[in-house]
């Protein structure tokens, strides 16, 4: 960002200078531009170099400090086959709220995000000044909504028989929940 500082100098001035400490002069044109908080220095002389006093102004608008990173927060953190609420914390001076499925296509984040499936998400933010935030990266890797494999069942006899027949049940690696019924 860069500022302009303008001077008004009176008619009668011959000499239009500035400075940014007071004691190395330069000769004033048309503005000064300021890149940073500073104080500029003015002063005129008139042809018999009689020289005004000091006018100062002081440039304290200008920003370059970006807001936190966000923050992301989510519902459900372990292994599901729910949605997922996904939240985000921004920095308090965030005017500018914004989340990407893909780093490059930015959104308006406005409220919680429900998300159904695996994906990556980013998150920024920008101040009024127009700084902008370091990105959050955050992955979803948790929903998982393909259900295991059916059971593999196998019998201890397998021909005609009057007497008792166990049965095992042989369960794909991913059921967590393992059950059987009789009817």
């Amino acid at each position: 960002m860069i500022v302009i500082v303008f001077a008004i100098f009176s008619s009668d001035s011959t000499v239009k200078q500035y400075s940014f400490d007071g004691k190395n002069w330069n000769t004033y044109v048309f503005g000064v531009e300021v890149t940073e908080n500073c104080t500029v220095y003015f002063r005129a002389a008139d042809s018999l170099n009689n020289y005004s006093e000091i006018a100062e102004c002081h440039v304290t608008n200008i920003d370059r400090t970006p807001p936190e990173r966000p923050e992301v927060i989510v519902d459900i953190a372990g292994k599901t086959n729910s949605d997922i609420t996904v939240a985000v914390q921004f920095d308090q001076e965030s005017v500018r709220k914004e989340y990407s499925p893909d780093n490059c296509t930015w959104l308006q984040y406005t409220d919680p995000l429900v998300i159904s499936d695996n994906c990556e998400l980013w998150f920024r933010s920008a101040d009024a000044a127009g700084n902008v935030s370091e990105t959050t990266h955050y992955v979803i890797d948790n929903i998982d909504r393909i259900p295991p494999a059916s059971p593999k069942v196998t019998a201890d006899i397998t021909t005609l028989t009057a007497g008792a027949v166990a049965l095992t049940a042989t369960f794909d690696k991913d059921a967590a929940l393992k059950e059987y019924s009789m009817d």
